[in-house]
């Protein structure tokens, strides 16, 4: 049974399999070396979000979301008794690492593009009565609900972000079809947000962005005398798109989305034994297109979200971001649970779990679309 029609289940079974979904991605996530890079280049016409994946192995799937769909949080019923509800606005493309709604990076067919990057020294705010949500969940659920900057940050207060553990945390960069641009961070246990003249270089790492902006003013040309660093660091990196970000301009704009990825090569992982950069996406966002190469397809990729159905009448569509599926003309695969279950084997056969935990974790995610059911009218 797919996620297009309603499926119901037991109330406390939905409370425990979900639980344990969310126990899955924690174990996931707990990887070391997770560093990505991201950029937000606005001039003219042009509006690019583009982002750096920098990680072990490039194993991923590209996920067409759909609009309509009623969704409940994974949540631990006895640490979150309260999990965010809400019903997809808009359709959207992903990059997951995670599975189905777990995104890294994403754009919705309103305009809204975000990336979600670690940050180790991210902290939220201590439950309260708020729903709840899992924090990379947190950037589908924007996806979903929202086309623009402001409505994300009108709205952020709402809903409650569950980190996997202290010092595994999430900063989120969005930009949208008006060219507005916004950093949010969770420092101390609340948010901060980096907006107009509080985001002076529109360029996200690993490292607050308070703390990457200090360091930058120590660079020659942005009012230090050190030149610019070659090396993988947070800050590092962050400065190589910084001077990328500043060097974007009218001349540029005709080859906007080249532009990009050089200014993505420029900022990659260098010279590392197992850390790479695996993907580099672009986020064309007044066009309505993605762009991608990855580690093994150095070809540009491209996809064009006009070509898709975003209703929830229709299945969820899926691309491993290695290669085709070749189901369509675009290369995308329906969603099945088996199909879901071989991106969730892939990601627990490198880590050392009991053979009943292996399977009920792999199981649990590979189900977790079918809780979906389509709605008819969006609610508002």
């Amino acid at each position: 049974m797919g996620p297009s029609t309603a499926v119901k289940r037991d109330h406390a079974h939905g409370k425990k399999w979900r639980w344990l979904l969310c126990m899955g991605i924690a174990c996931l996530i707990g990887r070391p070396g997770f560093a990505c890079t991201s950029v937000f280049l606005s001039h003219t016409d042009h509006r690019i979000l583009a982002a750096n994946l920098d990680w072990p192995t490039g194993d991923g799937t590209i996920v067409i979301n759909k609009r309509g769909f009623s969704k409940t949080a994974v949540s631990d019923p006895a640490k979150a008794p309260n999990p965010a509800e809400w019903t997809s606005r808009y359709g959207s493309v992903t990059f997951n690492l995670y599975g189905i709604d777990w995104p890294w990076a994403g754009m919705n067919e309103a305009g809204l593009a975000g990336c979600g990057l670690m940050l180790r020294q991210a902290e939220y705010p201590a439950a309260d009565q708020r729903p709840s949500i899992f924090m990379l969940q947190w950037l589908q659920y924007q996806l979903d609900r929202f086309s623009t900057v402001r409505e994300v940050l009108a709205h952020m207060a709402a809903i409650r972000i569950r980190p996997v553990s202290r010092g595994k945390g999430v900063h989120y960069f969005f930009g949208d079809r008006s060219g507005d641009a916004a950093i949010v961070e969770f420092i101390g246990g609340r948010p901060l947000v980096y907006q107009g003249k509080d985001l002076p270089v529109r360029a996200m790492a690993n490292d607050p962005y308070a703390a990457s902006l200090a360091y930058l003013k120590k660079i020659n040309g942005f009012g230090g005398a050190f030149p610019i660093p070659e090396g993988n660091l947070s800050k590092e990196r962050f400065v190589r798109a910084a001077v990328g970000a500043d060097r974007f301009s009218a001349a540029d704009s005709p080859s906007a989305a080249a532009f990009a990825f050089d200014l993505l090569d420029h900022a990659a992982y260098r010279s590392h034994p197992h850390i790479f950069t695996q993907w580099r996406v672009v986020f064309d966002i007044v066009n309505d297109r993605i762009y991608y190469r990855t580690r093994n397809l150095s070809n540009r990729r491209e996809i064009d979200l006009k070509g898709f159905d975003f209703s929830c009448a229709d299945p969820i569509k899926v691309r491993h971001i290695g290669g085709s599926d070749a189901q369509d003309e675009n290369g995308f695969a329906d969603y099945s649970t088996d199909r879901n279950r071989a991106r969730a084997e892939m990601l627990f056969d490198r880590h050392p779990l009991k053979p009943t935990e292996y399977e009920t974790r792999v199981d649990r995610i590979s189900r977790y679309p079918e809780s979906f059911s389509c709605r008819e009218t969006l609610w508002n």
